[in-house]
């Protein structure tokens, strides 16, 4: 890697340093500054916002920086800051917001405006999803590992979308998204399709040889999941995850056999392993568990908006994946509404539920939730009429559905 200035510079270091960087401005934006002394000046030096779950430095110098991540622990020098951010704008981390054209300003300039492009804003979420956890990659190397093809990340990632077009069904009896095959790999998926899959990384033969097997451990776990053989299936679901510790699938069908046991907290762990690689039915899952079980409508909603956020920047055209994707995203701008209907953000939540209908016409929890704030806003005709499409789509076999049966019961009398 070769900074603007056309010196060597070492990756790794370079992720060090980038690292403590990011540390660094999440400290300082979360307030945890204050409690180191003489911090005034780096606050007015160092302008910082969010913008949505992006981190907007809108003015700083490389001198502030350097001396903020000597208040975090370790002082960087400012070349070594200059480093670390070209590091993160070359994996397109980083945005470059100065807008000069002049080389020596672009390069060699103290002053700096740019904004860190983040999933999230919570520190330990980005740092964990930026660098990794423990064994598993992050972005940083994923991205490294991919720049020397700048086609395959939008290829990759459109792979990975048909293949989860292809084993999501449009509803099952006992789930919104067909959770019970979800991940599952489809034989009738083209060759082209499936050819690609098991080769995503380009790596060397062996390697593929070993995403093969965790395809097929996979799809025995679905399998004897299906067939109530649970602790094989487990079984499977963890080999699946040993031999491609990137496939997402395997973490969500390992975590539904945690929520199905009541296991919540490691199905959370789960969720979250499978949402960190990108999958936005792991996030709805995450916002249901919130709200269902643990009442924490603060996080529902954050990580309903995650999902939405990670389904809106795919550009899809194929019929199925569409057809997938829209099943997923009604689920999560549901959850979404149910949170901020518990938290009092009625017109809020009706929007969301409208959006929602407009996706899957026939959920009953969507006409449940939309009953009650109907009420709440003084709607009591139209929040009528909610409670009866309630009482016609809802089904007791679905647990998310089957309060708001009583309810509508109630209501109509």
């Amino acid at each position: 890697m070769q900074n603007q200035r056309g010196r060597h510079l070492s990756w790794k270091k370079c992720k060090e340093n980038a690292r403590l960087l990011v540390k660094a401005l999440h400290i300082l934006i979360d307030g945890d500054l204050d409690k180191f002394k003489d911090c005034d000046c780096l606050k007015k030096n160092i302008d910082i916002d969010w913008e949505g779950t992006n981190l907007w430095v809108k003015k700083t110098r490389l001198r502030d920086l350097a001396e903020l991540t000597h208040k975090c622990g370790r002082r960087l020098e400012t070349e070594e800051i200059r480093d670390a951010i070209h590091g993160l704008k070359k994996l397109e981390i980083l945005e470059d917001k100065r807008g000069a054209n002049n080389s020596k300003t672009i390069t060699g300039s103290d002053k700096w405006c740019f904004m860190l492009k983040l999933p999230h804003i919570d520190k330990q979420e980005n740092l964990d999803w930026l660098f990794g956890i423990e064994n598993k990659q992050g972005e940083w190397e994923r991205r490294r590992n991919e720049k020397p093809n700048s086609d395959r990340p939008t290829q990759a990632k459109q792979t990975e979308l048909a293949e989860f077009a292809s084993t999501i069904t449009a509803r099952e009896a006992s789930n919104y998204n067909a959770t019970k095959n979800l991940g599952e790999f489809n034989q009738e998926t083209p060759p082209d399709l499936a050819t690609f899959t098991n080769s995503i990384t380009s790596q060397a033969a062996s390697d593929r040889v070993t995403n093969k097997g965790a395809i097929a451990a996979n799809n025995r776990g679905i399998q004897l999941k299906k067939e109530s053989e649970f602790v094989e299936a487990r079984k499977q679901f963890e080999l699946a995850i040993k031999l491609n510790p990137d496939n997402a699938a395997s973490y969500y069908n390992l975590a539904e056999m945690y929520e199905d046991a009541e296991q919540f907290d490691s199905a959370i762990k789960l969720y979250r392993d499978a949402a960190f690689r990108g999958f936005a039915a792991a996030y709805c899952k995450l916002a249901r568990l919130y709200v269902i079980e643990y009442k924490d409508w603060t996080k529902a909603v954050e990580k309903s908006r995650l999902g939405l956020q990670l389904i809106e920047n795919e550009r899809v055209e194929d019929d199925r994946i569409l057809k997938s994707v829209s099943i997923v995203k009604s689920a999560l701008l549901i959850y979404q509404a149910w949170a901020w209907k518990e938290q009092g953000r009625w017109q809020e939540a009706l929007a969301k539920l409208q959006a929602a209908v407009k996706l899957e016409s026939d959920r009953g929890l969507t006409y449940g939730i939309m009953a009650e704030v109907l009420e709440n806003l003084g709607k009591k005709a139209e929040a009528l009429a909610a409670w009866k499409n309630c009482l016609a789509y809802a089904r007791s076999e679905e647990r998310d559905e089957d309060i708001w049966i009583g309810k509508a019961r109630q209501r109509l009398g």
